[in-house]
């Protein structure tokens, strides 16, 4: 079902303020990437302290973010090491009833190599519920070509987007998530971010788009009264097509 979510490491890895906004702004859930006073990264966290949250009903993490495949493609070496925190990934997810791991595009001028996502898929058979989802790369189509030439159903795309100006091409039935960012020198116009993502989303849902609408930004005015406004409008823009 359609989701809208919040990716909070911009504004805060403080865990308690990471719940209060999510609840304060009426979302489904964040995408985690950093958390505690260190700013660990996922999954090295603070596990039991975000496992009573999410059985308390207080929170939802819908994706984690740790960072791997953020690298050349050529560098075998690199991603190897990477495959090797998968399983810890993995039993975050069990604990926490995440649903989703997102990964970066290697770094590389052709087709992404297909070896990487294949093994990180083959470490998660152990869960199958939880999604692996490939973040665009900036090549167009480059990662909508290795989705295709893996085909798999647990591996989807993760479109990258304007929070300002959405858009995005391309195949939606391979979209897991929309990816959305912005900076705020002042607080943003929540009418006209509403009409722009209530057009956009009922286009996207159209076509076959059913995944998570994930949003993060910085701003140099309140975070809280941003967050309320963009939250808001995406939320309100969402409504009417998740029935």
């Amino acid at each position: 079902m359609l989701s809208v979510c919040w990716q909070p490491a911009l504004i805060t890895s403080d865990l308690g303020r990471i719940v209060h906004y999510a609840g304060l702004w009426g979302v489904d859930g964040v995408e985690l990437r950093t958390l505690g006073r260190h700013e660990e990264r996922v999954p090295d966290v603070n596990v039991a302290a975000l496992q009573r949250r999410v059985d308390d009903g207080e929170l939802e993490v819908v994706t984690v973010d740790p960072g791997l495949f953020a690298s050349d493609a050529e560098e075998r070496s690199v991603w190897m090491n990477d495959l090797q925190q998968v399983p810890d990934v993995v039993r975050l997810c069990r604990r926490v009833a995440v649903r989703a791991i997102l990964l970066e595009g290697l770094v590389t001028p052709g087709g992404l190599p297909t070896a990487p996502y294949e093994e990180a898929l083959h470490l998660t058979r152990t869960s199958p519920g939880v999604r692996l989802l490939v973040r665009d790369t900036g090549v167009e189509g480059q990662v909508a070509d290795l989705i295709s030439r893996v085909g798999s159903d647990r591996l989807k795309r993760a479109a990258v987007t304007a929070l300002s100006e959405p858009l995005v091409r391309g195949d939606m039935t391979q979209v897991g998530m929309i990816r959305c960012c912005s900076d705020f020198g002042e607080l943003p116009d929540q009418s006209v971010l509403f009409a722009s993502w209530s057009a956009f989303l009922t286009e996207k849902v159209a076509a076959g788009f059913t995944g998570d609408v994930v949003f993060e930004f910085t701003s140099v005015v309140e975070p809280g009264k941003a967050g309320l406004r963009v939250a808001t409008a995406l939320i309100n823009a969402a409504a009417p097509l998740r029935k």
